[in-house]
């Protein structure tokens, strides 16, 4: 075979192959299309916000169920989740203060900004709750995780909105070239997995069936679950006290570096749409894992009121909670650490109360 018939060969299967990755990009971009219409103007109106994530359905359902009973709540991670009893921060913050405070602790698993944000605002814009204070744990994204990446818990949250804000405020933050393109990578394929959930006819199925229910089985009345004693991993432990140590030496300079433009106007958001519904926000800092936390949160926190915003996480402070003896891992406290968290909460907030 000549050289200008391989030419030939190579310029037709090339041409070949152009046509069809065009055809198969036309078919996703149409694809998608007709799933984001479908979501939009059908799922999304028939599905709840709370839809992908059991956890939160459960105790937003008894929320709502018991509304007339609380006036403020607890929105975080695990670190809400199992280190805040309600039932003890009242009776502080009601003895010293006189005050009227019944909590819920709306602690799940994992949440934190922005999935933690978008729970809030839906609380407040879709469910008709008699809320006076809301503490909600401040932190900023960590490496993404991959274990759950095509569940509905990771990309149930992700709208135009909560994805602007999520990327925005990684472009703009201190972290380094590597690690935003990773979080990015992830938060996109969240996205894509949304848009191309066909339908989410499974979902829809399930809800209407009512499997999202109430389930009490694995949280108290007032939504805090306590975690047996038993500390792993000890040298993170070390290193999170470290991480702590680290950040507060160098606060003020810390604190007087550029803000996160992006991040803080999400949290500008929500602190408006909780005026607009006579809701006190008030920011929660508990023990952050890596200084680069500290680092990037330290100016949010320095333009926010003192009267809005809690820090429980300098170790020169709070001392007691950096204990093994303590802890259920290097990263949360045992039920008895959870009182002793608790208790420097609730003073922390009778200050500014």
């Amino acid at each position: 075979m000549g050289f200008f018939q391989v030419k030939d060969l190579f310029t037709s299967n090339f041409d070949v192959m152009k046509k069809l990755i065009l055809k198969i990009i036309s078919l996703l971009i149409l694809v998608g299309v007709v799933n984001a219409i479908i979501n939009h103007f059908f799922y999304d109106k028939k599905l709840p916000y709370y839809w992908g994530n059991e956890t939160i359905s459960s105790k937003r359902n008894f929320l709502v169920k018991n509304k007339a009973h609380f006036n403020t709540l607890f929105i975080g991670s695990s670190k809400t989740k199992y280190q805040i009893d309600p039932i003890l921060f009242d009776s502080i913050v009601n003895k010293t203060n006189n005050g009227n405070i019944h909590s819920y602790n709306l602690g799940i698993d994992y949440m934190m900004p922005p999935e933690s944000f978008y729970i809030y605002k839906s609380l407040l814009d879709n469910d008709s709750l008699h809320l006076k204070n809301v503490i909600i744990e401040i932190d900023f994204f960590r490496k993404a995780e991959t274990e759950n990446l095509f569940t509905w818990r990771n990309y149930y949250w992700v709208n135009p909105g909560t994805y602007y804000d999520y990327t925005s405020s990684l472009l703009s933050s201190h972290y380094t070239p590597l690690l935003k393109a990773w979080n990015l990578t992830i938060v996109n394929i969240m996205a894509v997995t949304k848009i191309y959930n066909i339908g989410k006819f499974n979902e829809y199925v399930q809800f209407k069936k009512n499997q999202f229910s109430i389930n009490k089985t694995f949280e108290g009345e007032n939504g805090f679950v306590g975690l047996p004693h038993r500390i792993e991993q000890q040298s993170k432990l070390e290193e999170v006290k470290n991480a702590s140590i680290t950040a507060y030496s160098n606060y003020d300079k810390w604190s007087s570096m550029k803000k996160n433009q992006a991040f803080f106007n999400s949290l500008e958001k929500i602190i408006q749409l909780s005026n607009k519904k006579g809701v006190r926000l008030i920011f929660l800092l508990p023990i952050q894992w890596q200084s680069m936390q500290y680092k990037e949160l330290f100016p949010i926190l320095k333009a926010i009121p003192n009267r809005n915003k809690l820090e429980i996480a300098d170790y020169s402070e709070y001392k007691p909670l950096f204990n093994a003896d303590i802890s259920f891992d290097y990263a949360h406290l045992d039920s008895v650490g959870a009182r002793i968290y608790t208790r420097d909460v609730a003073q922390a907030f009778g200050k500014i109360y």
